[in-house]
């Protein structure tokens, strides 16, 4: 099963401006609307981060992998973004997705292990942290207009419910 988890408040990186939207983090939240709300760069290595909305992933399942959701579009040359997580203070990065120079919008999807090792936790959502980072080697515009986490995740088996007492 997935559940998709969206912006909710503005992480520990918060570098990127507001081009176009009410705010950074309406800005970034589903639907896909391009240039109607977005968030812009045009620095290299300059982050932005997110707090995630709460997650309703039913106790005791157990997460399989995430993936971080990216749509962004370069304008004038070649740049790139990396989506990122942070989580305990930890920053972990994707590989650069190469954008498109004519002012197009590309969608990636980074499936992006848990910072600082380890298997991950339903409690680790609680304080992770989605992101993004810019790879710009010249004056280019970068333009970001939805990041959201996909977790991926199998619930626990049916009529599992935790301790039982027998009485006979």
């Amino acid at each position: 099963m997935t559940e998709q988890l969206e912006a909710a408040g503005i992480g520990n990186y918060n570098n990127w401006p507001l081009n176009a939207g009410p705010s950074k983090v309406a800005a970034v939240n589903s639907p896909d609307d391009d240039g109607t709300t977005d968030i812009i760069t045009n620095g290299d290595a300059v982050r932005q981060s997110f707090t995630l909305a709460a997650s309703a992933i039913p106790p005791g399942s157990t997460i399989n992998s995430l993936s971080v959701n990216c749509r962004a579009g370069a304008v004038w040359a070649a740049a790139g973004v990396s989506s990122s997580l942070r989580l305990g203070g930890t920053d972990l990065d994707g590989p650069i997705n190469a954008l498109p120079t004519d002012g197009t919008w590309q969608t990636f999807n980074d499936i992006i292990a848990r910072p600082g090792g380890g298997a991950w936790s339903i409690a680790d959502l609680a304080t992770l942290e989605i992101g993004i980072l810019s790879s710009n080697p010249g004056p280019v515009w970068i333009h970001a207009t939805t990041l959201f986490v996909t977790v991926d995740y199998t619930p626990p088996a049916a009529g599992a419910t935790g301790d039982m007492l027998l009485v006979f």
